[in-house]
């Protein structure tokens, strides 16, 4: 990945509560939600600072396995 790649999955990761000891994110992601995910977990949501980005923002510059 490039920095460009790396710095935004390091981010996305970062605002869903999911850095792992402070290191940057270097491989991409792959996503794989559960059939029964609802609309809420696949696109993301909340309101003001409770907003959690979803499964498809998770796996950006990466892949989304759906089943």
């Amino acid at each position: 990945m490039s920095t460009k790649e790396i710095l935004e999955c390091s981010t996305i990761t970062s605002i869903a509560g999911k850095f792992l000891d402070g290191k940057l994110t270097k491989a991409r992601p792959c996503r794989t939600p559960h059939y029964s995910c609802s609309l809420a977990a696949m696109v993301g949501g909340g309101v003001g600072k409770k907003v959690k980005p979803g499964e498809i923002t998770l796996a950006h510059n990466g892949s989304i396995i759906l089943r």
